[in-house]
């Protein structure tokens, strides 16, 4: 046998391997060359509410907006209480009443 040995495949090796990096060379142009998509613009969600419904309105003297006061009169009234009847509770345990005033009698004192 000679000092160099030759392969038992034939140089298919060598063939296989030059072909595949001709390949990722062909494969590397391509994607150099394919043309960057432009960014598309969202399409602008369309609101739930109309402008009409986001007009600030006096609930329970509080500036809501229209559509917020629609749903608590709403709720309010599926469940037969009023406004009222929820606010004037939660004032008077959170802040309190001044003096000579009552819960039934928020009026005028003393009456």
């Amino acid at each position: 046998m000679s000092t160099q040995q030759k392969s038992k495949f034939g140089g298919a090796l060598a063939i296989g391997k030059k072909a595949i990096g001709q390949e990722a060379q062909a494969d590397a142009g391509q994607e150099a060359l394919s043309p960057v998509p432009e960014p598309v613009d969202p399409e602008p969600t369309p609101s739930l509410y109309t402008d009409d419904e986001l007009k600030q309105v006096n609930a329970g003297g509080l500036k809501v907006a229209f559509a917020v006061r629609r749903h608590w009169m709403l709720q309010a009234h599926l469940k037969g209480v009023s406004l009222a009847s929820i606010i004037k509770p939660t004032l008077i345990e959170t802040l309190g009443l001044p003096e000579g005033f009552t819960a039934d009698n928020l009026s005028a004192p003393g009456e």
